[in-house]
């Protein structure tokens, strides 16, 4: 687990073959949740100042070679 760090941070995304950055920000007493691929949240449950995120694998598609 990562040492705790108070102040701010700044997330950023970028594609591993290219180096291009996608989406940069910069969070505070926050979170970011990334997926990638077939990942995706399937829900959320807020309760009070606990956040329960559940992540799924998606479905293949008809598309995908696999369906």
């Amino acid at each position: 687990m990562a040492e705790e760090h108070k102040g701010p941070v700044k997330v950023t995304i970028s594609d591993p073959d290219t180096g291009k950055v996608l989406e940069e920000k910069v969070i505070s007493n926050d979170y970011v949740l990334v997926t990638a691929g077939n990942r995706y949240l399937k829900s959320m449950q807020i309760m009070g100042r606990t956040h329960m995120l559940a992540v799924a694998v998606a479905k293949p598609g008809p598309t995908d070679g696999r369906g």
